[in-house]
């Protein structure tokens, strides 16, 4: 249970970050800012694996 409450803090901070990456950005701003895309693309594979490891 204490896993999955960290797990579960881990996800909504990479979604918050993620977030605030691109906010009110165009997409084309964001896909042309080669850090920022990057920055994107490591929160979400944060969240996606913090996701993975979450017990049914």
């Amino acid at each position: 249970m204490q896993r999955d409450l960290l797990l579960i803090a881990e996800m909504i901070d990479a979604a918050t970050q993620a977030q605030a990456l691109v906010g009110d950005i165009p997409a084309a701003a964001v896909a042309a800012d080669r850090q920022r895309r990057d920055a994107l693309l490591w929160n979400l594979t944060v969240l996606g694996e913090a996701a993975a490891q979450v017990s049914p």
